[in-house]
């Protein structure tokens, strides 16, 4: 809602309360849909505020709540656990095998909500491999690694071109201004799409 404040907070309006001397008592932040937060006025950050209120103001955070965070992980730039494949030229042969791995490192993002500095570490928990064949994704825990280690291949069954797209399935926690680690109740995903993929086959011509 676009209230008589008319300042935004991350991304999300305020509305202000009832006012003493010109001065806001407190806000209503709308901050996702369906969910308003009650703000009192000793909460509000300053720099929010008109100048001729701002004297009264504290600077004490609000504390996010476990939906706010979540929705926050859905929109942060995570990067993509990357897609690697062998052989790494990607010039595939039918029916030859064809490795393509990520990374299962996690990755740690710093943010804000409503004056709260918020740390969020993202782990990498499904992928699934869609090889751009006539092949059903291949959905999986596991990360994969380079040949031979790896722990599964696919095998492309028609010459041609293919792109291999990677979704990453990625879980999180997070912590309020330092404090102990909690869940985040809900995932994200990232996806990510390879360089063109050349399949050829080998043709062996005997001449005797």
């Amino acid at each position: 809602a676009d209230g008589s404040l008319g300042v935004p907070i991350l991304g999300c309006w305020t509305q202000a309360l009832a006012e003493t001397n010109g001065c806001p008592t407190g806000v209503v932040v709308n901050y996702i849909p369906g969910e308003t937060l009650e703000v009192p006025l000793e909460s509000l950050g300053v720099g929010v505020l008109p100048s001729q209120c701002r004297a009264s103001a504290g600077a004490a955070p609000v504390i996010p709540s476990a939906q706010m965070v979540l929705e926050e992980f859905k929109v942060l730039p995570l990067t993509g656990s990357g897609v690697s494949y062998q052989p790494a030229d990607g010039m595939a042969v039918i029916n030859l095998p064809f490795v393509a791995y990520t990374s299962g490192a996690s990755q740690t993002l710093q943010t804000t909500i409503l004056g709260t500095a918020v740390t969020i570490e993202a782990t990498p928990v499904g992928f699934a491999w869609d090889y751009g064949d006539d092949s059903a994704v291949f959905k999986t825990k596991d990360p994969n690694r380079p040949y031979p280690n790896h722990a599964y291949e696919h095998v492309f069954a028609h010459v041609g071109k293919a792109r291999v797209t990677l979704t990453t399935t990625w879980s999180g926690r997070y912590s309020l201004n330092g404090s102990t680690w909690q869940a985040i109740a809900g995932t994200t995903t990232t996806t990510e799409v390879s360089a063109p993929i050349t399949v050829n086959e080998i043709l062996i011509y005997n001449t005797n």
